[in-house]
């Protein structure tokens, strides 16, 4: 059997060392050439080219890639991986990714070449000893060939049933492990404001029934032990914006991920990006101001570039750390907060002299949605159309009367929770 392996970053390299302990022919590819000469020398593997040419000389190509962007330039590029498929190939994607892009690729896949979603749980000590837990979009029958690649790399081979279902469920599982995070953090700077330490914090929360497998296994993260991250929080922060399509798609619940989704994004937009979701706990122990929207109507969460008529009072101060909080009143009554990042090189001047600043959505509008903001004691209104219905995740563009320079300078004292 010829495998390939495309895509060495720190779960990707360890899966394919032990791809490499099946004893056939492993050909890797990687965009960093380096990683794969790193990966080649310890493992004897072959290193292609281009995927193309990673492609032609295997059976069976895994691939663990960050995203659906980087998972297309693999698969559909001129020098991809379809492109270079010759006669029978399977492509098993290991990595996150959203199932519309496993459909996607499905429906790309020249004649002959098949594609299978087996999105993998587990941290990289887990990709080294072999103990994943391996979620397959397929029935058990259909992937025969595949057992021995899932055995190899994971303890646990779970079959979902139907193409997609393996992204399907990885998403699930880690949207509730950034939740679980998040959470963390949060009880531990609770702990700390009252004068515990987070060490000792840590061994009560570790001996307690709250305690999840991941954190014990990302202790020396959390207090500070190692650097190196386990998880990068842009990587987590993207998993819930895959999450939060899904769950509008499939109209299921998602306050809470929402909520997670903008803690994450607002630490990453304090140039926490790369380092590990852990980083959160530091965003927690500083405060942060805010400002309250009140939607009247279905939640306006999509796009918007509305004028708002300001009547002279202070805006708002914005920095790394702030955020928009809303409130959607909507279905009778109900109230519905969902916790926005605003970074500030996305606050600008705009051709009237006002101020315009963009912020993320995270569901689908309705009907017209009157909107106030209110910004330090200020309230300015506007309409939000109905057809403004673009696509969870688009960016809403609020314009204000309010010079820029004033929109720095007033602050409110709230802190974000």
């Amino acid at each position: 059997m010829r495998i390939g392996f495309a895509g060495l970053g720190r779960m990707g390299a360890s899966m394919a060392e032990r791809l490499a302990s099946l004893g056939g022919r492993l050909t890797i590819w990687n965009r960093s050439p380096e990683k794969a000469a790193a990966v080649a020398a310890s493992t004897g593997a072959i290193v292609a080219a281009t995927p193309a040419l990673l492609a032609a000389s295997s059976d069976i190509v895994v691939t663990m890639l960050a995203d659906d962007d980087a998972s297309s330039a693999v698969h559909l590029g001129t020098d991809g991986l379809f492109a270079g498929a010759a006669g029978a190939l399977t492509v098993v994607e290991m990595g996150t990714v959203s199932p519309a892009h496993i459909a996607a690729l499905d429906a790309a896949a020249p004649q002959g070449v098949r594609v299978v979603d087996a999105p993998v749980s587990g941290a990289t000590e887990a990709a080294i000893n072999g103990a994943l837990t391996i979620m397959v979009g397929a029935p058990p029958g259909d992937t025969a060939a595949l057992e021995p690649l899932f055995r190899a790399m994971g303890h646990h081979t779970i079959h979902l049933g139907a193409l997609g279902h393996g992204a399907v469920m990885k998403l699930s599982v880690n949207g509730l492990l950034h939740a679980i995070n998040g959470a963390f953090c949060e009880a531990v700077c609770l702990a700390e404001n009252a004068g515990i330490t987070t060490e000792k914090a840590f061994e009560v929360i570790e001996s307690s029934a709250a305690c999840a497998p991941m954190l014990k296994y990302r202790k020396p993260i959390y207090l500070g032990e190692r650097q190196e991250p386990m998880f990068a929080l842009r990587l987590a922060r993207k998993d819930m914006d895959i999450l939060l399509r899904l769950a509008a798609e499939h109209g299921a619940p998602a306050r809470f991920a929402a909520l997670v989704r903008n803690r994450l994004a607002a630490a990453e937009a304090a140039g926490a990006g790369e380092r590990d979701m852990a980083a959160l706990l530091e965003l927690y122990e500083r405060p942060a101001n805010i400002f309250v929207a009140s939607f009247l109507g279905s939640p306006a969460m999509n796009f918007l570039k509305g004028r708002l008529a300001d009547d002279g009072g202070p805006a708002l101060v914005l920095d790394d750390r702030h955020a928009l909080r809303l409130h959607a009143h909507h279905r009778a009554g109900a109230d519905e907060t969902v916790v926005m990042g605003i970074r500030p090189h996305d606050v600008v001047e705009d051709e009237a002299g006002g101020t315009e600043a963009t912020i993320l959505l995270v569901e689908p509008t309705g009907a017209d949605t009157h909107v106030t903001v209110e910004l330090a004691g200020s309230r300015l209104t506007c309409v939000l159309p109905a057809h403004f219905d673009k696509v969870v995740g688009d960016r809403i563009k609020l314009s204000f009367a309010t010079p820029k320079a004033h929109f720095f300078h007033a602050h409110t004292k709230t802190r974000l929770d």
